[in-house]
């Protein structure tokens, strides 16, 4: 038995179990429902009439999300997005796919016979069809996409039209939408140009006009989608505003689009080739007795290899040895004009050599204005040649004009870098500056380079929101700062406000930042590089290295917390300070400093935070560093009294009153020491 015969009813009389079933069947009405259901299908029942329209409009709901329009998808998704790069990149495949249904018509030369390659053909159709499932998919994407309405475009970006039926409407409109377009773009014409409508004309004797109809039906559907393709940029530009993103995607796509240019012309000049063959053939046909116009069609005329079924007259046809010199040959007895070049490839079997070099010719010609090509006094032939001379000139000019703008994109910032260094250059020169100072401004010039690539940072993200600023600078700058570890133990608020407020900076060797005695404008956390800080105390330097993780200004961060400073005067400094190899940093400034102390004063009332300034405050630590060196040197000095005294047995008057005169005189020395070296002050 199947499954659903082993379906048991739960019965109400059971034990907990028959509750714990009811509970894990379902709390709810709808999965009992579905249970009878099973168990009168089990017994030979029907369903019940609420049930089968419970599941009917749960499959219609199911139907209409997925295979209509009731879900609008918003162009600027992402997904939405990489759908639209995906199918113009498609749609640009696809103008290469196109032209190469002109590939397909050969010359046999052993029958001179025209024939389709079959291999070739198969390869070509599937290439083909997979872009019309593309377009297919684009094509119901399209009913589903919302769509920018035209009045809400006065002011902003405009507002999305969501609502499905609208969304589809304009879609099917005639002339806002572009289904009717695109219905006439799917149309499988080449493929059933190539295998059904090329092969009747050719064997009913019609070459010339085989061509012309696989010509035709190629230009009507590249010209639509070409407009077509146009016509999505458009709109996408409209509503996403960019489709891709960067200048090296443009580069890429107009070299892209030039090659496809080169391409198409050159399956055009190829399939005129064919059909200049085909009329040299024709016109032999009609002198040389017992020819037929099916004999210029092999049999059968789409065929894997030269493999055809030959008759007596066929072969007699075959054996005319002037059409073969005049009409493959070129020995210009018939005038092939631009077109003898071709002659190999139309009578070749090669797709590669085939397919290679007229996309060579193609960018020549276009490259060169047609200047090679010495077209004869046939109109098609002179119509051809005129398109050819006025699209390479539209063409090559738009591709240099966007080269140009490329490279100029590309070598905006090195241009201006290089025009400020000649305007140094001319300055410095001008202003009879020494030679170590401009070495100095050229060596501060390169390394800023180095590190920014000529990018202003404040620049870039001032315009943007205050949110989205904040956000970049704390990604940038939240690492750093906790690696300092004055900001280490700080409330993240506080971070996020230091972050948003500190500034990169760049200093190069040997810059003396600060002097002693200057205001000091300026929080430095030092992130590489090395910083040397001099105090003199009574003509004596203390000499300290600051390194990465470092800061200096703490008189700042002293005078911002303090309630009785005078905020018009910025404190002087204790210190001077200079560069002992590159230095980045972040600088907090003076004003910046003030608004963060003001606006989180009970934020930084802590003991920790108070310790850790004492910790790495170079001033702290000279301060300490004195303090405790004249204190060693007190208990150094007094013990080595001690020592000199004891042996000679001197009275215990005089040892007090010599050693009261020492601790006088140790005093003094302390005092003057410590006048001389103030202790730092805390907030």
């Amino acid at each position: 038995m199947g499954k659903r015969n082993q379906i048991r009813p739960v019965q109400e009389t059971d034990s907990p179990s028959s509750e714990r079933g009811h509970h894990e069947l379902g709390s709810n009405a709808v999965g009992w429902k579905v249970y009878d259901a099973l168990q009168r299908l089990d017994s030979g029942g029907e369903l019940s009439d609420p049930l089968e329209d419970m599941i009917e409009q749960s499959w219609k709901k199911s139907a209409r999300k997925w295979f209509c329009f009731d879900s609008v998808l918003n162009p600027h998704s992402s997904a939405v997005r990489i759908w639209n790069r995906v199918f113009l990149l498609s749609l640009l495949c696809n103008t290469v796919v196109d032209p190469l249904f002109f590939y397909l018509l050969s010359v046999d030369t052993t029958l001179l016979c025209v024939y389709v390659q079959k291999a070739f053909a198969i390869t070509v159709t599937a290439l083909r069809t997979i872009n019309d499932v593309l377009y297919l998919i684009n094509m119901w994407l399209q009913f589903r996409t919302a769509y920018v309405s035209k009045s809400s475009l006065k002011l902003g970006i405009g507002a999305l039209v969501t609502n499905p039926r609208k969304v589809a409407m304009n879609y099917v409109h005639i002339l806002r939408g572009g289904l009717a377009l695109d219905i006439l773009a799917i149309l499988p014409c080449p493929q059933i140009a190539i295998w059904i409508l090329v092969p009747r004309l050719m064997t009913s004797g019609n070459t010339s006009r085989a061509t012309t109809t696989l010509l035709c039906s190629l230009l009507f559907q590249f010209v639509i989608r070409l407009f077509r393709y146009f016509a999505l940029v458009r709109r996408m530009q409209r509503v996403v505003g960019y489709i891709f993103w960067g200048s090296w995607w443009g580069f890429v796509l107009n070299l892209a689009a030039y090659c496809a240019a080169a391409h198409v012309f050159g399956a055009l000049w190829y399939l005129f080739a064919v059909s200049r063959v085909f009329s040299c053939l024709a016109h032999h046909c009609e002198r040389y007795p017992g020819c037929i116009p099916h004999y210029l069609a092999c049999k059968p005329p789409i065929q894997f290899a030269k493999d055809p079924n030959i008759s007596i007259g066929r072969l007699h046809w075959s054996q005319n040895v002037n059409v073969t010199l005049e009409c493959v040959q070129d020995q210009k007895t018939f005038h092939h004009g631009i077109y003898w070049n071709a002659l190999p490839l139309v009578v070749g079997t090669s797709v590669a050599e085939k397919i290679a070099f007229p996309i060579f010719w193609g960018l020549m010609t276009l490259s060169s204005f047609c200047n090679s090509l010495t077209p004869t006094d046939d109109l098609p032939e002179t119509l051809f040649s005129l398109v050819l001379v006025m699209s390479g000139l539209m063409l090559f000019s738009a591709l240099i004009g966007n080269i140009q703008v490329f490279f100029q994109s590309l070598w905006t910032r090195v241009d201006r870098m290089r025009a400020r260094r000649q305007d140094l250059e001319w300055w410095m020169a001008r202003r009879q500056l020494p030679i170590p100072l401009q070495e100095r401004v050229d060596d501060y010039e390169q390394q800023h380079w180095a590190a920014t690539r000529g990018i202003d940072e404040e620049a870039m993200t001032r315009d943007l929101p205050e949110g989205l600023r904040r956000d970049i600078k704390r990604y940038l700058c939240l690492d750093l700062v906790r690696k300092i570890p004055l900001f280490s133990y700080t409330d993240p608020l506080l971070l996020d406000i230091l972050c948003e407020r500190l500034r990169p900076v760049l200093f190069t060797r040997g810059l003396v930042l600060m002097r002693d005695g200057e205001p000091v404008r300026r929080l430095l956390l030092l992130v590489r590089g090395r910083l040397r800080n001099v105090h003199t105390f009574g003509g004596r330097p203390s000499v300290a290295l600051l390194g990465p993780g470092d800061f200096t200004g703490e008189e700042l961060l002293t005078w911002g917390l303090s309630r009785t400073a005078d905020r018009n005067r910025l404190p002087l400094s204790t210190a001077s300070l200079d560069c002992v190899d590159t230095v980045e940093a972040f600088a907090l400034e003076a004003d910046d400093l003030m608004y963060v102390t003001s606006h989180f004063q009970q934020r930084l009332q802590s003991k920790k935070l108070r310790h850790t300034i004492r910790h790495y405050s170079p001033h702290w630590r000279t301060w300490a560093a004195v303090t405790i060196q004249l204190t060693w040197r007190r208990y150094k000095e007094a013990a080595a009294s001690r020592r000199a005294r004891a042996p000679a047995g001197l009275p215990g008057q005089l040892t007090d009153r010599s050693r009261s005169d020492d601790q006088t005189r140790d005093k003094l020395r302390m005092y003057t020491a410590m006048f001389t070296s103030p202790k730092p002050q805390d907030y």
